[in-house]
């Protein structure tokens, strides 16, 4: 996470080309020329900071919508997450630590996602200093755990998904289970052999 803060603005008028706007001036009036020479170059500099910015958090907010979706409702993406860990440790099927998988179910349900998502939208109809102020005022701790949370649980879903899809893959693969799904067939064809039978009655 990005925050707009005075070390942003300073590197951006670090890589200024200034040479030219330090050289004294010929006379009076051109030292105003190169003040709002160097006024508009630094103004230009500050406004694609915001703009990056502002981009950056209006993405963060469009993944939010795909991971969580419409409701944003962490609470209940929480509840579900707790559920798919007791499913888990149930089959042996859980990849990754418990302990930081449920922190992170925590910490993703004590944020207001949707306050934050809604609070970035606002956002963007802002411009100049009424954006600066805004996106400084961003709880960027809050966008940031979020953001680690669903990493960490994201990883979980996937791993445990993937382990119970390669168990799958050997059980089809294993002579016992082949076994039992022929003596299933065999029971289905007889046990329909006999009931024609009987309807033949």
């Amino acid at each position: 996470m990005r925050l707009v803060d005075a070390s942003i603005v300073y590197n951006h008028v670090l890589n200024l080309e200034m040479s030219n706007l330090t050289l004294p001036p010929d006379d009076k009036i051109g030292a105003f020329d190169k003040l709002i020479k160097c006024s508009d170059m630094l103004k230009k500099q500050v406004c694609q900071v915001l703009e990056s910015e502002q981009l950056d958090k209006l993405k963060w907010t469009e993944r939010m919508k795909e991971t969580l979706g419409d409701t944003l409702d962490g609470k209940v993406t929480a509840m579900q997450v707790n559920q798919a860990i007791k499913t888990a440790i149930s089959s042996a099927t859980l990849r990754g630590d418990q302990n930081e998988i449920q922190a992170a179910t925590a910490a993703l349900e004590a944020r207001s996602i949707s306050n934050l998502v809604r609070v970035i939208s606002d956002n963007e109809n802002k411009q100049g200093l009424e954006l600066a102020v805004s996106l400084g005022k961003l709880p960027t701790k809050h966008i940031s755990d979020i953001t680690s949370s669903l990493t960490v649980i994201e990883k979980f879903l996937e791993q445990s998904t993937k382990k119970v899809e390669n168990d799958l893959v050997q059980l089809q693969g294993d002579e016992s289970v082949q076994v039992i799904e022929k003596i299933k067939n065999d029971i289905q064809k007889d046990l329909a052999l006999v009931e024609l039978a009987l309807k033949s009655f």
